[in-house]
């Protein structure tokens, strides 16, 4: 009995006693600051707190600390937080267009040969400039995905840390502590910087990036009731008077002037026990977001530095200490498994769309299935494909409760600006010698004119083949499967004909000018990477004769039924990685439609990528060929050029049938530049064989001409331009400067 007794005083000291006479444990806020790329320095602060055990109970930050910090609040840890920072893309974070594949193919095939991508938003008669260079979608869309399994927890104190996010204002220029709602819209808000994101809208306000307001957010994390604060400052010092060289560069030293002043203010209300830890970051700029390893290096480094200085060390314990409600709501959506998390099964699906196309076109165009699990990989493609039609501003995707049922609602929001989109191109082909081809060219695409989408085309080129069309391509049902697209074209080029002997001099010289109208009516095939379409033609042109042996000139016609079948999964067209794009087309040719005889004529052409390391080869071919041997002016088709017999001048042979292939390879060399902006570079060779022939009969092997180029690329801002050496049978040889779309 006494030794009972003993037993329950014993257990009495411990748990109510001892308690009492130990000391409080001190409760730590971390402060996160705003730094663009240098802000991954907070993920070596964390990984030392973790390492040496020292708890965080609340947490504030601003702009990529609100990134780290959010992910941190959510349950994640400092090794899961460095994995998505060296996974994400974040060139594809910092851009809006969707992956070339995720664009409808008939889209794709509008805009062939304008390799400038520069948009100009037309509304209401002029030009209308968007609130940012970007939408941000790519960006919201990797957040949304990040934070997906905390999406239903809308009050921050309940998560794993209380956490904030601080925005700014843009009407006001006040900081926004945002406390509550949608943890990966108040992420995107702390990081909306100014000019080149959109503003988020919230609660009626327009946010964008905290740093103008509060980048080292002190105050906001002394107010969720901690006892003393880690201040993480990864803010890009001022730039001396020889490093301001450029417009570029004033314009950063000014924005860094105004979130100094804000940070100067926060760090000047520190306390004696609070701590500051500035990473040694004077190579990382704030768009190194390559330089994971260096920055994790840096903040990992002064935290230890830091922490041991300020005596910090004292406050390990054994493990970190979690909140009463920690995990509460986060493990309702984590069934864990290993790594593998619980998805919910779909129930329903439903569309909120402000846009211009109907809610139908949406849901149809989403591969979900109800009464399935979710499956977001294929969820983010669809909304990519979504995105791709250019009609809205973003789209997004929650997992709602209602009924007891679970669903999924996709949120997609009308363009600003508008969905009407001014592109431009340019080209120019020059072998030094006298022979150029050049173009600027212009289009204009109005999208989303009713509510199945219907899209009008216009384009302008002038130069050595000026051009005008028209198109209106009007799918006719809510998948936008089938469409009818009528179109009208007016164009001209000048026409060299060769003897096959001597190709050396043109026999004739003409100027060739055509009007074209055309009726076709298709099918896209599978997520729109391809078509198939059935139409018909009609043509009427003029031959003008410029010199050399007159062989006939005067007006003509020509009309014909035609069958296309089209593929492409090509990720780029100026510097194609991986992918094929291939196209056949039967033509028909009949008196009937004004043709001078029945010509049945087949055109097709094939490209394939593919990459190892940094090597990618293409394999390519076309083939332009019809039954006919009499000489159909009308009907001949150009070849010479960079890549296409690189030896010979641009378009400089013409003839009733044409072949060519070739193999070339690619090599990327990086960014580095001689110039005073990062382009991606390219060293290349090709090997080519082709020819073009008057007549059928002459097609072959035998004749057909070796050529190849040695080249340097660049994916420069006015497009893709490529500098070569090109040789071929004969001995003729040039040097090119191309600019403009090559894989086309």
């Amino acid at each position: 009995m006494a030794r009972k007794r003993s037993l329950l005083l014993r257990g009495f000291l411990f748990f109510f006693l001892l308690p009492m006479l130990a000391p409080a444990q001190e409760r730590i806020g971390l402060v996160l600051s705003g730094g663009g790329a240098r802000g991954f320095a907070h993920i070596g602060v964390l990984q030392a707190l973790e390492e040496y055990h020292i708890p965080v109970h609340a947490i504030a930050g601003t702009s990529m600390g609100a990134i780290v910090g959010g992910l941190y609040s959510a349950g994640k840890s400092a090794s899961e937080i460095e994995q998505i920072a060296r996974t994400t893309d974040w060139a594809y974070a910092f851009t809006d267009r969707s992956p070339r594949r995720d664009q409808p193919y008939i889209f794709r095939l509008l805009d062939t040969g304008l390799a400038v991508d520069y948009r100009l938003n037309i509304r209401d008669g002029g030009i209308a400039l968007p609130r940012g260079l970007l939408q941000g979608q790519h960006l919201t869309q990797i957040l949304d995905d990040l934070f997906a399994d905390i999406d239903r927890v809308s009050d921050f104190d309940r998560l794993a840390i209380p956490f904030r996010a601080v925005a700014a204002d843009l009407v006001s220029g006040d900081a926004v502590v945002i406390r509550q709602g949608r943890l990966s819209t108040a992420v995107r808000a702390s990081m909306s910087i100014p000019g080149l994101l959109e503003p988020v809208e919230w609660e009626g306000r327009l946010l964008v990036d905290g740093g103008i307001a509060n980048n080292v957010p002190v105050d906001v994390a002394r107010q969720m009731g901690v006892d003393r604060l880690i201040v993480v400052d990864v803010g890009t010092p001022a730039r001396p008077a020889d490093e301001i060289r450029s417009v570029v560069d004033v314009v950063d030293q000014l924005t860094g002037l105004l979130v100094r002043g804000s940070s100067q203010r926060q760090l000047e209300a520190l306390q004696e026990q609070d701590i500051v830890i500035r990473p040694q970051l004077d190579s990382v700029t704030n768009l190194r977001f390559d330089a994971v390893d260096e920055s994790l290096a840096a903040g990992y480094a002064a935290a230890i530095q830091t922490l041991a200085a300020g005596d910090m060390l004292g406050l390990m314990v054994p493990q970190a200490i979690d909140e009463p409600e920690a995990h509460e709501e986060h493990e309702d959506h984590k069934e864990r498994t290993g790594e593998v998390a619980h998805l919910p099964t779909i129930h329903f699906i439903e569309v909120e769309n402000d846009g211009p196309v109907d809610d139908r076109i949406i849901r149809n165009l989403v591969r979900q299935r109800t009464g399935e699990p979710l499956d977001t990989a294929r969820l983010q493609e669809d909304i990519s494909a979504i995105y791709g039609l250019d009609y809205f501003r973003d789209i997004r995707y929650r997992v709602i409760e209602r009924d007891g049922q679970t669903g999924l609602r996709l949120v997609a929001r009308e363009r600003h600006e508008g969905s009407n989109f001014l592109r431009l191109g340019f080209r120019v082909s020059d072998d030094f010698r006298g022979d150029s081809d050049f173009g600027l060219g212009a289009s204009l695409r109005l999208a989303g004119l009713n509510r199945l989408g219907g899209t009008a085309f216009f384009r302008a080129d002038i130069g050595t083949t000026p051009r005008l069309e028209a198109r209106f391509v009007q799918p006719l049902d809510y998948h936008m499967r089938y469409f009818i697209e009528p179109q009208l074209l007016y164009q001209a080029e000048r026409i060299d004909l060769f003897d096959e002997t001597v190709q050396d001099e043109a026999l004739a010289s003409y100027q060739r000018r055509e009007r074209q109208a055309g009726l076709a009516i298709g099918r896209q095939l599978y997520r729109q990477r391809g078509e198939v379409r059935v139409g018909v033609v009609r043509r009427r042109g003029e031959l003008e004769f410029r010199s050399g042996t007159a062989m006939g000139e005067g007006h003509y016609e020509d009309g014909y039924y035609g069958a296309r079948l089209g593929w492409d999964t090509l990720d780029d067209l100026a510097f194609p990685t991986w992918g094929s794009r291939w196209s056949a087309e039967w033509r028909w040719h009949e008196p009937s439609l004004g043709a001078e005889r029945s010509v049945r004529r087949f055109i097709g052409e094939v490209s394939i990528a593919r990459s190892w390391r940094r090597t990618t080869f293409l394999l390519e071919g076309d083939l332009s060929v019809s039954d006919s041997d009499q000489l159909d002016i009308a009907n001949v088709v150009p070849i010479g050029g960079f890549l296409e017999l690189s030896g010979l001048g641009p378009r400089s042979r013409w003839g009733q049938h044409r072949a060519l292939t070739r193999l070339v390879a690619m090599v990327s060399l990086g960014q580095e530049t001689p110039l005073p902006t990062a382009l991606p570079l390219f060293a290349g060779a090709s090997l080519e064989r082709g020819n073009v022939w008057e007549k059928h009969s002459a097609m072959s092997a035998g004749n057909a001409i070796t050529a190849g180029s040695i080249f340097l690329g660049a994916d420069s801002p006015i497009g893709p331009a490529y500098l070569s050496l090109g040789v071929a049978e004969g001995g003729h040889y040039a040097v090119n400067l191309f600019l403009g779309q090559l894989f086309r």
